[in-house]
C-alpha cells in the first residue's frame, strides 16, 4: 500500500511549529522561503516555461516541474557545500537526467565519475572504477592526475 509521507510530515510540522505562519493549502514541500520577503512562496512559481530543443536527445531533455526545480535547488546547495548526494527513486523518474544536467554545469576543476549501479555491482568493482583515474601518490594515498 502506497503512503504519501509528505502529508504526514506536513501535519507534524504544522503542529510542531505553531508559531510559523504556514500557508493553509498544500504541503511544506510545495513551498520555499523567499530570501527577499522571508515569506513562503510556491515552488511552481519558479518553474521555467518549457522550450523544446531539437538538438538535445529526448532522453536528456528535462521538462521542469516544481519537483525537479526543488530537487535541483537542494542539489545545488549540497554540491556547493561539498556534501555527498544520492538520488533514490523508481526507474524512469529522471534521477540520471537531473544529475547529468547538474554535472555538466560544474566547472572543469571537478573530476566526474559516472558509475552505473545494478544488482551485480560489488564494492570491489566500485573501488576499481573510482580509483582508475587517480594516481598513486605514496603508500595508500591517491590523488588527481
Amino acid at each position: 500500500q502506497l503512503c504519501d509521507h509528505r502529508v504526514d510530515f506536513t501535519k507534524w510540522f504544522v503542529l510542531e511549529y505553531k508559531t510559523v505562519k504556514f500557508p493553509s493549502s498544500g504541503t511544506v514541500f510545495d513551498y520555499y522561503i523567499c530570501p527577499q520577503t522571508h515569506t513562503f512562496k510556491p515552488w511552481i512559481n519558479l518553474v521555467p516555461v518549457f522550450e523544446f530543443d531539437p538538438d538535445v536527445p529526448l532522453q536528456a531533455t528535462i521538462v521542469h516541474t516544481a519537483e525537479t526545480h526543488r530537487l535541483r535547488f537542494f542539489l545545488d546547495m549540497l554540491v556547493a557545500t561539498r556534501r555527498p548526494v544520492m538520488l533514490v527513486g523508481a526507474a524512469g523518474t529522471g534521477k540520471t537526467v537531473l544529475m547529468n544536467n547538474k554535472l555538466k554545469s560544474l566547472p572543469e576543476e571537478y573530476m566526474i565519475a559516472n558509475v552505473p549501479f545494478n544488482f551485480y555491482t560489488t564494492s570491489e568493482m566500485l573501488q576499481n572504477i573510482l580509483e582508475k583515474p587517480l594516481e598513486k601518490k605514496a603508500g595508500r594515498n591517491y590523488g588527481p592526475p
